[in-house]
């Protein structure tokens, strides 16, 4: 064909190039130096680099996202006189707040549990706390739900299985989970901790699980069984070496099945308190919180069903 179509061979010197130029929505890139020595930055301010080459050089990108419930929480505040800061002043432990809205299942219009998937997994609980909160947002996902974590959390959050922490240090990471993996926190403070591995290696360990990268895990995995194991015996002496070793393999599959899903814990906490302002509100100010919400919203089904809940 080349030979019929000398033109063709053209086509060597644009193979691999970029296609178009397309712009992150709110991506920001962030640099000791300034990036324009770096690489190229037009006259929008946009640097001419996709994610991996802007990490590769050493950047960080950053996602600046917009959100709408911030704009209705503002709007609520207006209305009432209130300084919106104030509401991360809140007592994140407010009984009346759970129990008007997350009890009673009135969370039209909170952040993050409007979902039926949130609203499913809520019932099962009986949500009185800020970690509740957390957790929720985290399990209530695809990869959770169907990998049977979420389900396992609930279980042990109303006391409705037996269980015990899979080894005595596992009680310091997984306190407030019960035992479950749930965030991506815990499982590199896992491998830290009884894997004895170096910061490097613990970033690379969540890079790899979060990308399943087998060829990398099986390099973390011969070093964490091998400390993990010593770990083990140090807690039990009688302890045989297969069986200690069976159980560190045994957990090392448990992070790499919950990691590749585990939600970021700091993102959690974050997102819950803003679930827990906008429960805040519409407890103690419903018809400021309302009206705020209607202003933002044009789904009428959504509509009626806030005003039925107020």
């Amino acid at each position: 064909i080349v030979e019929k179509h000398p033109s063709l061979r053209l086509a060597l010197h644009i193979e691999n190039h970029a296609r178009h130029h397309g712009v992150h929505a709110a991506g920001v890139v962030v640099n000791n130096e300034d990036v324009i020595n770096w690489g190229a930055v037009d006259n929008a301010g946009v640097i001419c680099m996709d994610m991996k080459s802007a990490e590769n050089i050493g950047m960080i990108k950053m996602d600046a996202l917009g959100l709408k419930t911030l704009s209705v929480i503002q709007d609520a505040c207006d209305q009432i006189g209130m300084d919106p800061t104030k509401l991360w002043e809140l007592d994140l432990m407010d009984p009346k707040v759970y129990q008007t809205i997350f009890q009673k299942n009135r969370v039209t219009g909170v952040f993050q549990f409007e979902g039926h998937a949130v609203r499913q997994l809520m019932q099962q609980v009986h949500v009185d706390q800020f970690d509740d909160l957390c957790a929720l947002t985290s399990l209530a996902r695809p990869g959770p739900l169907m990998g049977g974590a979420a389900a396992e959390w609930c279980d042990r959050r109303r006391d409705a299985a037996d269980w015990e922490y899979f080894h005595p240090l596992l009680e310091k990471h997984t306190k407030n989970t019960f035992g479950t993996i749930v965030y991506q926190e815990q499982a590199m403070s896992i491998v830290r901790d009884l894997g004895m591995f170096t910061e490097p290696e613990v970033n690379g360990f969540r890079r790899a699980v979060g990308k399943k990268d087998p060829a990398k895990l099986a390099t973390y995995r011969e070093k964490f069984v091998k400390n993990c194991a010593r770990s083990f015996w140090e807690y039990d002496k009688e302890a045989a070496l297969d069986y200690v070793q069976d159980k560190a393999n045994e957990l090392w599959d448990q992070m790499c099945e919950f990691g590749s899903y585990a939600f970021n814990y700091s993102h959690a906490v974050a997102y819950s308190m803003i679930s827990y302002a906008a429960a805040w509100l519409k407890c103690y100010h419903p018809l400021e919180f309302s009206l705020a919400q209607l202003r933002c919203s044009d789904d009428e089904d959504r509509t009626k069903q806030l005003l039925r809940e107020i």
